[in-house]
Formats: C-alpha cells, structure tokens, sequence
C-alpha cells in the first residue's frame, strides 16, 4: 500500500494541507500549534498527533 505523504500526492499542495489541518481541528477538536501543522507530512504524522491531543496516543 501506497503511504500518502505531502508534496507526493498532487493534490496535497499547501492550500490542501492547511484545509487538512483545519479538518482535523474541527473534527477532533483540537489545537494544532504552527509547529505541529508544519509537522504533518504524512498520514501517520497527522495520526499521532491527534492521538496525542486526544490522549489516544
């Protein structure tokens, strides 16, 4: 299986991340700092940091 990963899937350019990084917070209302958001390259990125926020990590 393919990993999805920024800048390896054309649709994922920077307007695409940051409405990522908005759906997350919406959907699992959490913060992202700007280091996070910056963080999220992946699919497993994003994963372990909403686990964390949410202590299911």
């Amino acid at each position: 299986m393919r990993k999805l990963r920024y800048r390896e899937a054309e649709q994922w350019d920077s307007l695409g991340h940051m409405t990522l990084v908005v759906a997350i917070e919406d959907e699992f209302d959490v913060e992202l700092s700007p280091d996070d958001a910056l963080a999220i390259e992946s699919f497993e990125v994003a994963a372990a940091l909403v686990g964390e926020r949410t202590g299911d990590g």
